[in-house]
């Protein structure tokens, strides 16, 4: 370890721990008593050499960050296990901003909230912080007239170490232990400060990588989910129900748009899988799906086109499950066919619910699959409801929403997509308690009442 400001060397720079390991994993077991364990188990450790305990806890610690893909809950647990494991009244996490400067991203046990004044990436340099090694500062006094320091000084704070997260990618941050006494650690605590240490710079540049892939996903998302506001012939209504326990955006999409030869499209997908290579697929199939309606717009052409565009194009283990249907307003024909996706329900204005759709196997598994496409007829207010299996796999315990509440609810609803689709979004919501597994999409389809219409 090295020391700066005229630290002694050797015994002073390591010393005898002012309070033991023993206390400091005592208060961990205490506190996080889900990821220590239970009693006996605690009863266990206490048997274990302070070593291996304090090396253990560390490692709990550790396991810990490496579950949050959330950056602020990430550095939350670093400076709180800091503290718990090492002993020390206050620790602190300095974060490069977006002007290069490093300010705090977390703190704990000051008297009052640091100023986001920032240090400089030089004085980081300077001060060596950015070297991948403990650096123990026995005295705080000389660094009063640098940002940060001066309000520690303020606060009587009088020793500290500090310990860059560092990780392939460059400086994550900076770990602040700082104490009001001169601040001492046994060889065993470094050992577990830097196990803390490479855990924390880890689970932060994962936290950012998540972000920005979140962040990208999202903006994807909310690209392949813009409608039109109208469509002539035609009242619909959507809605995107996401997933709480979902750790990323996930595929599925819909859409709604005429043919040139002024019958409309009605889509609705699924992508497995989630994130950002999930959010690109769903653009490749749904905009795929589009222009290949606009050259041939028969439901077993684009299927079979969209499957041989996506079995050319490298997916990894990602593959799209697809309903295609094609209204004409005029007549009320529907056109439609499937690909490993959930069948429709149409609600019949006079009353009763008709499940449509054979299924056959998801797009971009087969290359040689073709696909078949069936017929029915909407009259007059009639209602077509398009979903992706996110609906009826929501779940409360073991059971599932499932088909048949689905068609229930359909059945009982109004002859209004937008009701309709509130509706079964509140089911939904009260089924699975607000417990969402995965994405859940639904789209309903009314033929208005002016269109003529073909008698079913």
């Amino acid at each position: 370890m090295r020391t700066i400001l005229g630290a002694q060397p050797g015994a002073q720079a390591i010393g005898s721990s002012a309070a033991t390991t023993v206390g400091a994993l005592t208060a961990l077991t205490v506190r996080q008593g889900p990821w220590i364990g239970a009693t006996d188990q605690t009863r266990e450790e206490e048997e274990l050499p302070a070593e291996a305990r304090s090396l253990g806890a560390a490692a709990q610690a550790a396991a810990v960050l490496d579950s949050s893909l959330d950056g602020q809950t990430v550095l939350a647990h670093v400076v709180e296990y800091a503290c718990l494991l090492f002993d020390v009244p206050s620790a602190a996490v300095l974060m490069p901003g977006p002007s290069g400067a490093y300010v705090v991203g977390a703190q704990t046990g000051l008297g009052r909230p640091v100023e986001e004044k920032g240090m400089s990436a030089e004085v980081v340099k300077q001060l060596g912080f950015d070297v991948p090694v403990p650096l123990f500062i026995p005295d705080l006094s000389p660094l009063r007239a640098i940002p940060y320091f001066d309000e520690l000084a303020v606060q009587g704070f009088a020793g500290a170490l500090s310990l860059p997260l560092v990780t392939d990618s460059g400086l994550e941050g900076i770990l602040l232990l700082q104490d009001r006494a001169s601040l001492h650690l046994k060889m065993i605590d470094l050992e577990a400060l830097k196990i803390l240490a490479t855990h924390a710079a880890s689970a932060l540049r994962n936290a950012e990588h998540y972000r920005l892939e979140r962040s990208t996903a999202e903006v994807l998302r909310q690209t392949i989910l813009a409608l039109p506001d109208a469509v002539p012939g035609i009242a619909f209504a959507y809605r995107y129900v996401s997933a709480t326990r979902s750790a990323a955006v996930g595929g599925d999409f819909y859409d709604v748009f005429p043919c040139p030869d002024g019958r409309i499209a009605l889509i609705i997908g699924d992508v497995s899988g989630k994130g950002l290579a999930a959010s690109a697929t769903t653009v490749l199939a749904r905009d795929a799906v589009k222009a290949y309606a606009h050259l041939e717009p028969s439901p077993s052409s684009v299927l079979d086109r969209v499957n041989s565009l996506l079995c050319r194009t490298y997916l990894g283990a990602l593959f799209v499950t697809l309903g295609y249907f094609l209204l004409e307003p005029g007549s009320g024909r529907l056109e439609y066919a499937l690909a490993g996706h959930p069948p429709a329900l149409l609600k019949r204005a006079r009353g009763g619910v008709e499940v449509l759709g054979q299924n056959a196997s998801p797009l971009g598994v087969f290359p040689d699959r073709t696909h078949t496409q069936d017929v029915a007829g909407l009259g007059p207010s009639d209602m077509l409801v398009l979903y992706t299996d996110g609906v009826t796999e929501t779940r409360r315990g073991r059971y599932f929403f499932g088909e048949r509440r689905l068609s229930r609810l359909v059945g009982k609803a109004e002859q209004d997509p937008v009701r309709l689709v509130e509706k079964l979004a509140h089911a939904l919501e009260v089924f699975g308690r607000g417990d969402f597994r995965d994405d859940a999409a639904i789209l309903a389809v009314l033929l208005q009442p002016e269109s003529p219409g073909a008698k079913p």
